[in-house]
């Protein structure tokens, strides 16, 4: 009797990879992101608000793994861990630019508009001295780095108080090195006076030292205000803070002299 013919081979069923969840969502999240966060870095201010919603990106996890348990129970699926670390990763951390961005943000714009603001007042200062026909020395002084802080609730666009103050080291008054009491504290006035028109000047301080035979004087201000009020020769005369020492050349038995208040650190103009 002849052998039977061997049986046909079964068809081989190709294996089907068990579906992954969570990649859906990592693609997904760098999406939102590539979209956000340059919408945020570009507009700032309440663009940064977006990111805040970053955990909306953990409900959108979950709505996947959800979807794969009751609609493939028949089918194999597994975690893509890479994925879902990737996800909660990347949530936490949008989440942390979203709450330290806006005060990076805002303090670059205002530390830019602060550069400006001090430029500007120190060009007003050297403009005063030229009108009041002085020479010398502008510059603002550093600001307090804490002002960048308490502005944050506030526009920087809206600010107006800007905490700039300036100095001038005069070298002449009147074309001459040598100028009087009464030519000095004219000039100062005039300059004060100048200086009020810029509202963000918030404190002035002039001071000019004067070499004579036997000693050198020096002469001084500080005037406060927002803005700085105008000031009269004799008011000017009354605040100078006068400081005379001999030359040390010299032989005098007359001890250095002191006027004017020193302990007033400002005075309101």
């Amino acid at each position: 009797m002849p052998p039977a013919p061997p049986a046909a081979p079964l068809p081989v069923q190709p294996v089907r990879p068990p579906r992954r969840v969570g990649t859906f969502t990592l693609g997904l999240t760098l999406v939102i992101l590539g979209v956000f966060v340059p919408l945020a870095l570009y507009f700032g201010g309440n663009a940064w608000k977006l990111l805040q919603f970053a955990p909306v990106v953990l409900l959108c996890l979950g709505v996947e793994i959800l979807i794969y348990a009751i609609r493939f129970k028949t089918e194999k699926f597994r975690y893509d861990g890479l994925s879902i670390f990737m996800v909660v990763l990347i949530t936490f951390v949008t989440l942390i630019g979203s709450l330290i961005g806006p005060p990076i943000a805002h303090a670059a714009s205002y530390a830019e508009r602060l550069a400006a603001e001090r430029n500007k007042a120190v060009h007003t200062v050297e403009s005063a001295m030229a009108d009041a026909r002085c020479t010398g020395n502008a510059y603002a002084n550093d600001y307090e780095e804490t002002r960048i802080w308490t502005s944050m609730n506030r526009d920087v666009d809206d600010i107006a108080d800007w905490p700039v103050t300036v100095s001038a080291n005069l070298y002449t008054v009147d074309n001459t090195q040598t100028p009087s009491k009464e030519q000095i504290a004219a000039a100062f006035a005039a300059i004060a006076t100048s200086c009020g028109e810029n509202g963000g000047i918030r404190e002035l301080r002039l001071r000019i030292q004067v070499e004579e035979p036997d000693a050198h004087t020096e002469y001084s201000v500080r005037i406060a205000g927002n803005p700085i009020r105008p000031v009269s020769t004799d008011d000017m005369a009354a605040r100078l803070i006068i400081r005379s020492e001999p030359n040390a050349t010299t032989p005098s038995t007359t001890p250095a002299t002191t006027s004017g208040t020193e302990s007033s650190a400002a005075t309101e103009a």
